[in-house]
């Protein structure tokens, strides 16, 4: 069991349950598990990430998306923490006959000494930059520059973002591009005061949906000027992951 370390930002308990939770199942839970769906967010994890030599995958899950990242890269090393998400990732790779992708198990906070003396073209984040404080991104960030080529980048994927928290608590949020954005600022003032007012008559402490860290674009440009980093935005291509966005960050050369 990797031990993660109490932090400022989210409660031990909350880092334990997440830690023990996501060591009993092999299942990431995709808003939509339909192949059709899966081939979706595929594509935009591939479009993101481009082409190369050598890919690191840090959260790789069960390996959903390593087959079609294995036809981008000559060689892949996928990390997790979880052993039965590496179970079930090593039972797709040898299903499909795939033979160049490396799965190793580890914490990504301890990527320094998980990959010595080994350097990557894309460093891939999917998803699971939100199990890290932002002391600990920015640490992670730190550690990958430091692993990319020259020319290389980092592809930080599905981040929470804060700024539309409340809608994502309320089951509002739904990004079908239909309304405007006043429409949007109505239902964001909405949800707000629904969550004030839920949390003003309920003894419940906390919200029922904590996903982990909830970061905003501010928390990254800090982070990339810090780490001598460039960085761009983009939204999630597709519902319901409307509420996240990505970060493509590049070292600063000088």
């Amino acid at each position: 069991m990797i031990h993660i370390k109490p932090t400022p930002s989210v409660s031990t308990r909350v880092k334990q349950d997440f830690e023990s939770y996501w060591a009993q199942t092999d299942n990431t839970f995709h808003a939509n598990q339909d192949q059709a769906s899966l081939n979706k967010y595929a594509a935009e994890i591939c479009y993101l990430v481009g082409f190369g030599h050598r890919l690191l995958d840090c959260g790789c899950g069960n390996g959903d998306f390593l087959p079609e990242l294995s036809r981008h890269f000559k060689k892949i090393t996928a990390i997790d923490f979880s052993e039965k998400m590496l179970e079930k990732a090593s039972e797709q790779l040898q299903k499909e006959g795939i033979g160049h992708v490396e799965l190793m198990r580890g914490d990504i906070r301890d990527l320094k000494e998980l990959c010595k003396k080994e350097t990557f073209d894309v460093i891939l984040c999917n998803a699971a930059l939100q199990y890290l404080t932002v002391t600990e991104a920015e640490q992670f960030v730190r550690t990958c520059k430091g692993l990319l080529n020259e020319n290389g980048k980092l592809v930080l994927m599905n981040i929470p973002d804060r700024k539309l928290k409340s809608l994502y608590l309320t089951n509002l949020y739904k990004d079908d591009g239909s309304r405007s954005d006043m429409a949007m600022f109505f239902q964001s003032l909405r949800a707000r005061f629904y969550l004030f007012r839920k949390k003003l008559f309920s003894n419940r402490k906390g919200d029922s949906a904590q996903i982990g860290t909830w970061f905003t674009y501010h928390d990254f440009k800090n982070i990339a000027s810090k780490s001598g980093m460039s960085c761009y935005f983009s939204y999630s291509m597709y519902p319901p992951y409307g509420y996240r966005f990505h970060v493509e960050m590049y070292p600063q050369r000088s």
